[in-house]
């Protein structure tokens, strides 16, 4: 990637709001420790798209869109390293190393890194998006598999952006987030590592795991073979919330019901009674 620009302290957090304006889209930029604030940021062009590096340390950004925005552009967040959340009007994506997420210029969001972070974006105008049909839709995290992981990582030490080999990655990418991470894995186990990563979120749903790994709900629902992405979902939480019982004796039920997206206290324990013949409570002994 090309030689990043650094900014520093007070007067750095300025510039790098305009830069960050500039090059990806205008948010509100905060450090809590605004006089040990520290950033760089690196761009390059390929394949009609740009690639942004950055690494920042802890900032909190907000984002707010007008309802009738038109800009069709999308950004695909990859993070290099560190930790932080990007919530938005359907729910909390996690961000760490590793994991990628799908965000149209038209949503609103806030986004916090815990610790210092290294992001790569891939900047996708409106009019390449459209040429990836399924690229459209919700802000979602992407399912990467062995595969999609190893090129992704690619961004990171993305050459300049005439070289073929660079176009050829930033469009691979761009393909694995309009496609849900596609890989060598079946359908079936990247919903399950999806329903595992989001036990907790009010939104799992088929509608949800559906955009999530960028397929019509009827194709999501043949991989589950009959059993039905619901059931499966409250089975998994079920399974989640019988070791949470007992690895945390200490914690009302209803917390660890409610942290796992079960909306009554009551209908959980009808659940759980049914599914593992016990109350919560004397599950736990």
């Amino acid at each position: 990637m090309a030689e990043p620009a650094s900014f520093v302290g007070e007067r750095g957090l300025r510039s790098f709001r305009d830069a960050v304006a500039v090059s990806l889209v205008p948010q509100e930029i905060v450090a809590e420790r605004r006089h040990a604030f520290v950033a760089s940021v690196a761009a390059e062009d390929a394949a009609g798209m740009t690639v942004l590096g950055t690494s920042v340390t802890p900032v909190r950004a907000r984002r707010r869109i007008a309802p009738d925005s038109d800009d069709s552009s999308v950004f695909i967040l990859y993070a290099v390293s560190g930790s932080g959340e990007l919530t938005h009007r359907r729910g909390v994506e996690r961000v760490a190393a590793g994991s990628t997420i799908v965000i149209p210029a038209a949503e609103s969001f806030d986004v916090s890194y815990a610790e210092r972070s290294s992001l790569v974006f891939v900047c996708v105008p409106g009019a390449v998006a459209e040429s990836y049909g399924r690229l459209h839709g919700p802000i979602r995290s992407v399912p990467l598999g062995r595969v999609g992981r190893v090129v992704t990582s690619a961004l990171e030490y993305l050459p300049g952006g005439g070289d073929p080999a660079a176009a050829a990655a930033v469009r691979a990418v761009v393909e694995l987030a309009a496609t849900g991470g596609a890989s060598a894995s079946t359908l079936r186990d990247r919903a399950d590592r999806v329903i595992d990563e989001h036990l907790g979120d009010f939104r799992l749903g088929l509608g949800f795991l559906a955009g999530a790994l960028g397929v019509s709900p009827r194709t999501l629902e043949r991989a589950f073979d009959g059993e039905g992405v619901a059931h499966a979902v409250r089975q998994r939480r079920l399974e989640a919330a019988a070791q949470r019982l007992r690895a945390h004796p200490a914690v009302p039920v209803s917390a660890i019901a409610a942290d796992l997206g079960f909306g009554s206290a009551s209908r959980f324990a009808a659940h759980f009674r049914e599914r593992f013949g016990q109350s919560p409570r004397d599950w736990r002994g």
